[in-house]
């Protein structure tokens, strides 16, 4: 899973496997709905490989396939809940600090 934060908005990306046993990518878009507390739409995309010339925008498709919100418990730690297509999760995620002291996630005003 990645995340990347930009103001009041969270993109993320993970690679998961669906209920046919076959891979999946997702992306979401959250965004800031109350103080530490993300929500936003989950969707697949699908389109021409990423090299062709030309590219052509006309053949890339997102599918809103469910939802997600994050609760950040602190900058370090946050719930991940998400439905996609139909099914319910919640995990307990934790930043994994590649090297002293890492980032923090800055807090938003609200």
């Amino acid at each position: 899973m990645n995340f990347t934060q930009q103001g009041n908005i969270i993109f993320l990306t993970w690679f998961t496997y669906g209920a046919d046993g076959k891979p999946l990518w997702l992306i979401a878009v959250a965004e800031l709905r109350s103080p530490e507390v993300y929500a936003g739409s989950v969707s697949t995309v699908v389109g021409p490989p990423f090299n062709s010339e030309p590219w052509d925008t006309s053949k890339v498709v997102e599918t809103v396939v469910g939802t997600t919100t994050i609760t950040f418990a602190d900058g370090n730690h946050a719930t991940f809940a998400y439905t996609v297509n139909g099914i319910a999760q919640a995990k307990s995620i934790t930043r994994q600090v590649f090297a002293a002291p890492g980032t923090v996630r800055q807090q938003v005003p609200g």
